[in-house]
């Protein structure tokens, strides 16, 4: 029998130089995500401002332990395609890592952090 699969929770923000940029840009990572994951994952767009019409560019992920690797992976690539614009936060809002620094991180590193900090408590 399997053990049972931890459950994680992460908020990744893109920044643009426009609210229909960010969304765009928002749009392909969560594609992406979808497809490395398989579509094993929940990923919703979040709009952090009602009075616009975009879509929102905030991703709320939440994925258990088996798609950890492949979320690492796509939140890596966006990293290193989109730099400073990608902010990973914790549900809780603490931010885990953001711009060039974030950029850098390996993919291991990557789902370390989301491992280590993004356990949605009671599940």
């Amino acid at each position: 029998m399997a053990a049972p699969s931890e459950s994680y929770g992460i908020i990744l923000e893109i920044a643009g130089s426009d609210a229909a940029d960010a969304s765009n840009t928002a749009m392909l990572v969560k594609s992406r995500l979808l497809d490395l994951t398989e579509n094993s994952i929940l990923c919703s767009l979040r709009n952090a401002d009602p009075t616009t019409m975009d879509f929102g560019s905030t991703l709320v992920l939440v994925f258990g332990t088996p798609a950890a690797i492949a979320v690492a992976k796509g939140i890596h690539e966006a990293m290193k395609r989109f730099s400073n614009a990608v902010v990973i936060k914790t549900n809780s809002g603490s931010i885990i890592a953001t711009g060039d620094a974030a950029a850098k991180m390996s993919i291991d590193r990557v789902a370390s952090a989301l491992l280590a900090h993004g356990r949605l408590e009671g599940k």
